[in-house]
C-alpha cells in the first residue's frame, strides 16, 4: 500500500509546484515592455496611441508575447497565436468595440485542458476567442473590465 502511495504524493507535489511556479500571466498594459508592444503593433492589432489595459500571454515559451496574446485596449479586444511550426494554426484576430455585437464569458476554472475565454461575436457574424489563464479572481477581473470597457466605448 505504501509503495503505491509514494508516487501519488510525488506526482501531487510536482503538479502543485508547477502550478505555483507559473503564477498569473495577466499583466496591466503598462507592465509590457516597449519591445512587447512593438511586436503587437507589427501584428497590426495595436495602433499608435492605443493603450493596452490588460494582457494575458498564457505563459508559453521564453518570449510568451511572441507566441500568444490576449488583450483589450481602449479601442478593441484582440487575440493571437503564432505557431512557427504549424503556420495553419497561426491566427491574429481583433475587433474594434463598435464592430462587436456580443461578448460571452466562458469560465473554465476547474478544467485542466482549456483556459477560460471570452467569445467575441462581431456584427458581421464572425467570432473569435480571447483566452484568459489566471486564477478565478484575476480571470473574472479581466472578463468584467473587458465587458465594461466595451460597453463604455462601443458607440464611438
Amino acid at each position: 500500500m505504501k509503495k503505491n502511495r509514494i508516487p501519488s504524493i510525488l506526482l501531487q507535489l510536482l503538479i502543485f509546484s508547477l502550478i505555483s511556479a507559473c503564477g498569473t500571466s495577466i499583466k496591466k498594459g503598462d507592465e509590457l515592455s516597449d519591445s512587447q508592444q512593438d511586436f503587437i503593433k507589427r501584428l497590426g492589432i495595436l495602433d499608435e496611441g492605443e493603450q493596452i489595459i490588460l494582457f494575458d500571454s498564457n505563459g508559453y515559451g521564453l518570449a510568451p508575447q511572441e507566441v500568444s496574446g490576449n488583450f483589450f485596449t481602449n479601442k478593441r479586444i484582440a487575440s493571437y497565436w503564432i505557431d512557427e511550426h504549424k503556420q495553419e494554426d497561426t491566427y491574429v484576430e481583433s475587433a474594434y468595440y463598435s464592430e462587436i455585437d456580443t461578448i460571452w464569458r466562458y469560465p473554465k476554472f476547474n478544467a485542466w485542458t482549456i483556459a477560460s475565454y471570452l467569445e467575441v461575436y462581431r456584427t458581421d457574424g464572425s467570432t473569435f476567442k480571447v483566452y484568459v489563464d489566471g486564477d478565478s479572481t484575476d480571470t473574472w477581473n479581466f472578463f468584467n473590465l473587458a465587458l465594461r470597457t466595451w460597453n463604455e466605448n462601443k458607440a464611438r
